[in-house]
């Protein structure tokens, strides 16, 4: 059966459903939240590779997070809550986790990125990161600005369409998107804001990040 794709204004209004996972604690010592989104549930947007018959409809979303002056952090782990949207529910083969340098308004240059399957409950995705032969967090980073994106693998008539939840209080800067072959028709090709491309109030999007943080040497 043919999937049916609906418009991106549409997809946008939809509700969100399912919920945040607790911290898997992976291998390699006592982790904590260091960077904590995963509250005040909105509406979701796309961000997914798709088939490669559906190429033109995929997407990235993104946002911010800032290690403080004077810490290093080490992530073992990151937590999205997110959801299947339409008749077919998962689970996408592989999320992919990237991490941007880049200005305080959109990612520009990718610092890190990991392929990983993660554990999928109902599309709030839990992404325990690789380490390095003795157990610690192979992604450090140093204090400064970073951006970072959850892209679920998936065709669309194994996934429909996962949503990356929103959180409708923004923290620093405020949520991107863009659809670089313009499938969605929205004209962000390049990095916007989400409001941008669909309209609706300044928005974040839903996740944590967890591991170490250390002094910066």
């Amino acid at each position: 059966m043919k999937t049916q794709f609906a418009t991106a204004a549409a997809i946008l209004a939809l509700a969100m459903s399912g919920g945040f996972v607790n911290p898997a604690h992976a291998a390699g010592g006592s982790y904590v939240v260091l960077w904590n989104q995963n509250a005040n549930f909105g509406n979701g947007v796309n961000s997914q590779t798709y088939q490669s018959s559906k190429s033109a409809y995929d997407d990235v979303a993104a946002d911010d997070f800032i290690v403080p002056n004077g810490e290093t952090w080490r992530i073992s782990e990151v937590d999205v809550t997110g959801a299947y949207v339409g008749r077919h529910q998962g689970p996408a083969s592989s999320v992919q986790i990237s991490i941007y340098a880049g200005p305080k308004w959109h990612p520009k240059r990718i610092l890190k990125s990991y392929t990983v399957s993660c554990t999928d409950n109902d599309g709030s995705f839990q992404c325990v990161l690789p380490t390095k032969k003795r157990g610690n967090p192979a992604l450090k980073l140093n204090s400064g600005h970073y951006w970072l994106s959850v892209v679920a693998n998936c065709r669309s008539k194994i996934c429909g369409q996962w949503k990356w939840t929103e959180n409708t209080s923004v923290t620093d800067y405020e949520g991107v998107w863009e659809n670089p072959a313009n499938g969605w028709k929205t004209a962000c090709l390049g990095w916007d804001l989400i409001r941008g491309c669909f309209g609706g109030n300044p928005v974040d999007l839903a996740f944590d990040l967890i591991g170490t943080s250390t002094p910066s040497k």
